[in-house]
């Protein structure tokens, strides 16, 4: 049986964790940040952020969950995009 995500969201209430807000949030970022698309990279980074949480006996955090969109980005190369989430981050802290 396949274990239910929660994460806790930034104004601390609980919603079921979404691989799919990842990946979109990924893809903005690369449409508007370097203009290199490429929806693999969106997708394998959500898949691996959901494998993580799925071992770990923790609800994820948004906070945390950015953070490692950040650090993947990076690690994928994909600097442009990567300094185009860290906006999207701090206009979604705003919110």
């Amino acid at each position: 049986m396949k274990k239910e995500l929660n994460i806790i969201k930034r104004d601390g209430t609980v919603a079921k964790f979404d691989k799919d807000k990842i990946e979109n949030a990924i893809l903005k970022a690369m449409k508007y940040g370097s203009g290199v698309y490429i929806p693999e990279i969106a997708k394998e980074i959500a898949e691996d952020i959901e494998t993580i949480y799925m071992e770990r006996d923790t609800n994820a955090t948004v906070y945390k969950v950015e953070e490692m969109v950040y650090t993947k980005l990076i690690d994928y190369k994909q600097k442009l995009t990567a300094k185009a989430y860290e906006g999207y981050r701090a206009v979604q802290s705003f919110k």
